[in-house]
């Protein structure tokens, strides 16, 4: 009998025996493995890549990380991971998301690791985040028995170093195959290549043009976003979540925006949203996006709550802070968009160390860092310099240039975050010199900091939210 699951109806009409495993819906497969009990090494995940030759999946165990190097060696072919968008039409009948590690039953080229010939059973997910099924290693060899097998991926934890391997560059881009994707020199001219970058979305523009124009009301804010069926969707779920615990029935975005969010927390998550539209990242990892909206909102909201220590002659706008805090990561966006291979990888290394700092670990495997490839979004973009400042400086402690109150900020979010497994400082403490320039003490600042994790899960549940609307837009 047949189903409307692609992999089931392929298996059945291979005559292949399947145990399937029911599961609730998860957001990555290291989760589905988790909660199903499954070890890592026998659950096959896929990556779908692709050039100018077509698509190709890439089949290895769920613990193991895709060396580049050895895998153009095998393929004969300069791959890249294939954007979310594209990927999803391959696979008609599976959730947008979800790569099978079955080639023949989308007509795909395949090439498999042999680090999965060995296992006795194989787990694969099967077009879905709720369904797991279980075959013979047997079986799993003779699905693949067309596919191009080889040795392209090592285990995951040979990523970890500590910071002397970091130091010895060459030493550690050698090893596990960051340099040999793309030399220094070619890493900085894909960068400068800006017109690769794509243009700054329309909505993105008529929400800067409205946001400068001091006339513009809550009216005119909620007839530009009710054109934009999505966004004010994402913005009646924000009013309505748990976080704001709003008592009332909100029923449009205008009542949204009055009653709850108010105009500038409004406009500039929907620019945020907007913004991320021309994008394309994984949603897993710490550099995911599930991460990187995650850490966008609490950076923003924290730095904004930390606006009511700062001394009174000291002159910010908190709207201003609260985009800042938004947006200062939107380096790795444009780092992932314009290098997928080398940002797939970094994705991973930073995952396999993170008591190293990122911008250690950028500079070491990559030679730029996202705060530099930042800055030149916000420039290609021209927005404001305001938001170039913050993008370029805010790991920068001795930074004291135009703009500096907005970067130190956002800077001692990160440290204040970091305990909580979420900040991206190098520290948790927070430099005495960006105390000072501040003038916050460092006790009130951790005050408002546990204050403000006191509604974490709220908000993990709101950022999560917006995020599975951004890669559904």
């Amino acid at each position: 009998m047949g189903t409307d699951n692609p992999i089931l109806n392929y298996l059945q009409e291979a005559n292949i025996a399947y145990e399937r495993i029911a599961h609730t819906a998860t957001g990555s497969l290291q989760q589905t493995a988790l909660q199903c009990h499954v070890p890592p090494e026998q659950l096959a995940r896929a990556v779908l890549l692709s050039d100018r030759h077509g698509p190709l999946l890439a089949v290895l165990p769920l613990n193991h990380v895709i060396n580049f190097a050895q895998l153009f060696a095998l393929a004969e072919r300069k791959l890249e991971p294939v954007d979310r968008n594209h990927a999803r039409h391959l696979f008609p009948g599976c959730e947008t998301g979800c790569t099978p590690p079955l080639a023949a039953p989308f007509q795909l080229p395949a090439l498999l690791d042999m680090a999965l010939l060995d296992q006795p059973s194989i787990y694969l997910e099967a077009g879905s985040r709720t369904l797991l099924i279980k075959i013979s290693g047997e079986d799993f060899k003779h699905l693949h028995r067309a596919s191009a097998q080889g040795r392209f991926s090592s285990p995951a934890q040979m990523l970890q170093a500590n910071d002397s391997a970091f130091v010895n560059q060459d030493h550690f881009a050698r090893e596990h195959g960051i340099r040999q994707l793309r030399p220094v020199e070619g890493i900085r001219q894909r960068l400068n290549h800006l017109h690769d970058l794509p243009p700054m979305h329309p909505l993105s523009s008529q929400l800067l043009a409205l946001h400068k124009d001091p006339t513009a009301s809550i009216e005119d804010l909620a007839d530009l976003l009710e054109g934009e069926p999505s966004i004010s969707a994402q913005l009646l779920r924000n009013a309505r979540s748990a976080y704001y615990n709003y008592p009332g029935e909100i029923n449009s975005v205008a009542q949204a925006i009055t009653q709850v969010l108010g105009f500038d927390t409004a406009i500039h998550t929907a620019l945020g949203i907007s913004a991320l539209r021309p994008f394309d990242l994984p949603k897993e990892g710490p550099l995911g996006l599930d991460t990187l909206w995650r850490h966008a909102m609490h950076c923003a909201l924290l730095s904004r709550s930390l606006c009511s220590l700062l001394p009174k002659h000291m002159e910010i706008k908190t709207d201003q802070v609260y985009l800042a805090g938004l947006l200062h990561n939107f380096g790795f966006v444009a780092l992932g968009h314009l290098l997928k291979p080398e940002y797939f990888l970094l994705n991973r290394v930073v995952s396999a160390n993170p008591d190293v700092p990122i911008t250690l670990i950028e500079k070491r495997t990559l030679g730029v860092g996202h705060t530099q490839v930042g800055d030149w979004l916000m420039q290609a973009w021209e927005m404001p310099e305001l938001l170039r400042v913050c993008l370029r400086e805010h790991h920068n402690e001795t930074y004291s240039g135009p703009h500096a109150l907005y970067a130190n900020l956002i800077l001692l979010s990160n440290c204040l975050l970091k305990p909580y497994g979420l900040g991206d400082a190098a520290d948790e403490t927070p430099p005495a010199s960006i105390l000072n320039a501040l003038g916050i003490t460092l006790d009130k600042a951790r005050q408002v900091a546990q204050s403000h994790m006191e509604q974490a899960a709220q908000l993990d549940e709101l950022a999560l939210s917006i995020s599975t609307g951004v890669q559904a837009a």
